[in-house]
């Protein structure tokens, strides 16, 4: 979180596989955006409290997918200083890598990510 005179900043982080609820190298591009498995920031009551008063404001959804997007880019730039700064303990090989590096930054998957938050955004209106 981030507190400015412009207001507060909430970095909304997905928690999916950091607990270890899955091993990576079975993570599945063609899972979509699938939240069966796992709890779902967007069904928070703070995130429909956020996100609400945004829901039909277009200026917001073309501000955010090109944030996603961004952030998606910047985020396989650097994805492999990101590898080799885990710590060893973690176990991680060369088809952990892989598997990570395919699901997080396939095209699709990413594109059906930007459409479930709209979904969202649409409930919230």
């Amino acid at each position: 979180m981030q507190i400015t005179d412009k207001g507060t900043k909430i970095f909304a982080i997905d928690h999916a596989f950091t607990f270890l609820t899955l091993p990576y190298k079975n993570i599945d591009v063609n899972w979509g955006v699938s939240q069966g498995f796992n709890d779902n920031i967007l069904e928070t009551d703070l995130a429909k409290e956020i996100l609400q008063g945004k829901a039909r404001k277009s200026e917001f959804r073309e501000m955010s997918k090109d944030f996603f997007f961004q952030k998606v880019e910047e985020s396989k730039a650097v994805f492999h200083q990101i590898l080799q700064n885990i710590p060893t303990e973690f176990e991680l090989d060369t088809e952990d890598h892989q598997s990570l590096v395919h699901f997080l930054f396939d095209e699709n998957r990413n594109q059906q990510v930007i459409n479930y938050f709209f979904e969202h955004l649409d409930e919230y209106a």
